[in-house]
């Protein structure tokens, strides 16, 4: 039983870490990402983000193929807003075949 404060979160980060398809490289975007994740199911964070936490440049256009890769494979989805406040652009996590 868990008793963290997002469950969902938890999920998500067991599921795609045990998923043999994603890259290893995905497999650390996906991480940091969801280290990112407070109560919901959306990171708002950015690409320039993710790779500094990875200890990469900044502008390092690699994530890129990772951030692809999580979207093909369902676990991702681009978060455009909530269109109520201003830079709430993020990344929505989902699992393959449940939506978000």
């Amino acid at each position: 039983m868990s008793f963290g404060l997002n469950p969902f979160k938890e999920q998500w980060l067991d599921i795609v870490g045990s998923d043999t398809a994603v890259s290893p490289e995905a497999s650390l975007v996906a991480s940091t990402l969801g280290r990112s994740l407070g109560v919901g199911r959306v990171a708002l964070t950015n690409w320039q983000w993710v790779n500094v936490s990875l200890g990469r440049e900044r502008n390092d256009p690699a994530v890129f193929v990772s951030l692809r890769e999580l979207v093909s494979a369902d676990y991702l989805e681009r978060y455009l807003g909530d269109g109520l406040r201003a830079h709430t652009h993020g990344w929505r996590l989902t699992l393959p075949g449940k939506g978000h």
